[in-house]
């Protein structure tokens, strides 16, 4: 090899060396997943911490002379930031919608709840505000329905999400959730306005 070769050979090497950077724990082995959103655990899976986001586009073009409609319109249905994880036997979620169409405010709460895993799956217990149990097509998450919107009945007389406790499970098979919420999670009195779903 040349001495321009190795010259060259050497100078591709500490950049490489300079642009790698070292990872060190004082505890448990560390395992990170950038593949969607950031994801970090532990080696042995007993805590984890995950980052991640949504972003929904939405384009309606209306036209309707019998109604006076006549509209263009290209925004945001849904963008969403959260923060997950674990330690032990306890879970966490936090969810915040950034904006949401149709004008409605961004910044507010979509789930904000801590969960006890030391059951197993038959039985989590799941305090704060969540999806109340209701109907497979709202508990599925937006990103797996086969629309950008759910159906109509689903969106008229399903529940969204509230405050509330809630203990659910599932088997090979079979899945079940019961819970006691608030009713409407909008107002100074909703704890005497309660549902059981």
């Amino acid at each position: 090899m040349s001495k321009k070769y190795l010259g060259l050979a050497l100078a591709i090497s500490a950049a490489s060396a300079a642009q790698a950077g070292n990872v060190t724990t004082s505890g448990k082995d560390l395992v990170i997943d950038t593949e969607s959103g950031i994801k970090v655990k532990t080696s042995d899976k007993s805590a984890s911490f995950q980052l991640g986001g949504r972003l929904q586009w939405d384009y309606d073009a209306t036209q309707s002379d019998d109604n006076g409609v006549d509209t263009t319109d290209f925004d945001v249905r849904r963008a969403r930031l959260y923060a997950k994880g674990h330690f032990g036997d306890w879970a966490y979620k936090t969810q915040f919608n950034v904006a949401e169409s149709d004008g409605a405010d961004g910044g507010t709460a979509e789930d904000l709840y801590i969960r006890y895993l030391g059951f197993g799956s038959a039985a989590t217990v799941t305090i704060g505000k969540q999806k109340e149990p209701f109907g497979l097509e709202q508990l599925t998450s937006s990103k797996d329905i086969s629309a950008l919107e759910r159906s109509a009945m689903t969106e008229r007389y399903t529940p969204g999400r509230s405050g509330g406790i809630q203990l659910s499970g599932k088997g090979s098979n079979w899945t079940y959730g019961i819970g006691y919420f608030e009713a409407d999670g909008n107002g100074s009195d909703d704890f005497n306005n309660t549902a059981v779903t």
